[in-house]
Formats: structure tokens, sequence, C-alpha cells
């Protein structure tokens, strides 16, 4: 059945953006950091990285997992500081609200998690069409039950709550 929503073509183009997704932000972080005096050679990096990104299926199974919930993010933060600022707030406010080390660890903790949850959806996928050895299984069977990760959750809440108090 057509819908007008209907974005399973798209589907067909997620190495395209997987490729593009990598080619800029390795190009963006080179040039930042200016580790190479041209521009040219940063591209031509950034280039053949975004390339060698597409052989590895696990890395675009989680690129293609974590992209989507970070644009989420990014939509939720921008209505966030619109709603603060349609009642007031100032952009110096917003910029400090930001610098503060809580709501940057609060981002850290949650692309952790992030990862965390593509980190066993590339697992899965990959046990799936069998091409995990039988260590690989097993470590994934222990590694992502629940009670393994529910201990490394309150760990990281304890971290997090001592991290916090000792301020």
């Amino acid at each position: 059945m057509a819908t007008l929503v209907d974005l399973g073509l798209l589907k067909n183009f997620s190495s395209v953006f997987t490729f593009l997704l990598v080619f800029v932000l390795v190009y963006a972080t080179l040039t930042k950091v200016k580790l190479f005096d041209s521009n040219g050679l940063s591209a031509i990096l950034a280039f053949v990285m975004a390339g060698l990104t597409l052989f590895f299926k696990p890395a675009v199974t989680i690129i293609n997992f974590m992209a989507p919930w970070f644009v989420v993010i990014l939509i939720l933060t921008f209505f966030f500081f619109l709603f603060l600022m349609i009642f007031g707030w100032k952009s110096s406010d917003a910029a400090s609200l930001v610098k503060n080390p809580g709501v940057y660890w609060t981002f850290i903790a949650i692309t952790i998690v992030i990862f965390l949850f593509a980190l066993g959806e590339a697992s899965h996928e990959a046990s799936e069409n069998g091409e995990n050895s039988v260590y690989e299984s097993h470590f994934s069977k222990i590694f992502f039950s629940p009670q393994v990760l529910g201990t490394v959750f309150f760990l990281i809440i304890a971290y997090f709550a001592i991290l916090f108090l000792a301020e």
C-alpha cells in the first residue's frame, strides 16, 4: 500500500548517509585539530576513513543505530532552549547552562547508553548472520545479560552520585 510518508526507499541509501556522516565528522575533526597543514590532506584522509568504515558492517550498524537518536536529542535540545527563551532566558544563560558539568556529564551518560544499545544491536545482527565465533557469542550472552547490564547501570549511577556529592 502506498503512503505519503513511506521512507522505505531511503534504506537503500543508508550506506551513502553513513559515508557522508563519517566523512563530515572526520574532516571537521581533522580541520579543527589542525593535524595537517593542508585541508586537502585532511579531506583525503577523511575520504579514506569513510570508505573503510563501509567495509566494516558492525560499524555501519552502530552508526545507523546511533545517528537518529542524536538527531532526536538535538531537536529536543533545540526545542528546550526555544521554550526557555520564550519565557525570557537569554542566550548567555543558555551558554552557562551548557557549561554546567552536570549537563555535559548527563550528555556523556546518554551517549554511553545509546552506544551500548547500538553495540547490542550490532552484536545481535552479527549473531543472526552467523558471523560470530563461539567465543564471541558466549561473551555477548554474558555481557548483555540483564544481571550484568543492571550491575553496570547501578555502578554508573553510583559513580555519578559520588561524583556530584563530592563537589
